[in-house]
């Protein structure tokens, strides 16, 4: 991967994040709450998209939040991210939840990436289609 690919995906990533609203954060935000809710799993931002999408999920949902200020031992977490090129921040957050006694790590996020992500025991994208709200709704 050449230096211009690279800077081009990452300012793509951080243009869909700023752009994330209205319907497309809805269902990005049902997604995160059906997740949470059918594993029984805490949720954690692991960046500012991920709080936008956290937040609107709030809105409709009862979601457990983790509280890194308080032990954390045996939580089941689901991070939550929005569009992203690498890994290296999610799994840093991976590690410092494990390392806080996390006994489970998954992760949502808006890009399908291509393989594992170390720290997660899963990986999840977050559906961005209409037809998913319309579903749902």
């Amino acid at each position: 991967m050449t230096g211009a690919t690279l800077l081009s995906q990452v300012l793509d990533a951080t243009d869909r994040n700023d752009r994330l609203s209205g319907d497309d954060l809805r269902i990005a935000a049902l997604s995160v709450a059906s997740a949470a809710v059918a594993d029984d799993l805490a949720v954690f931002a692991v960046d500012a998209a991920g709080g936008r999408v956290i937040g609107a999920a709030l809105y409709e949902h009862s979601l457990r939040l983790v509280n890194t200020s308080k032990s954390i031992a045996g939580e089941r977490v689901l991070l939550v991210a929005g569009y992203v090129v690498g890994t290296s921040e999610i799994a840093a957050t991976a590690r410092l939840l494990r390392l806080r006694g996390a006994s489970r790590v998954d992760v949502a996020l808006l890009t399908r990436l291509g393989g594992p992500i170390p720290g997660c025991d899963q990986v999840v994208v977050m559906q961005r289609s209409a037809d998913y709200l319309h579903a749902v709704s």
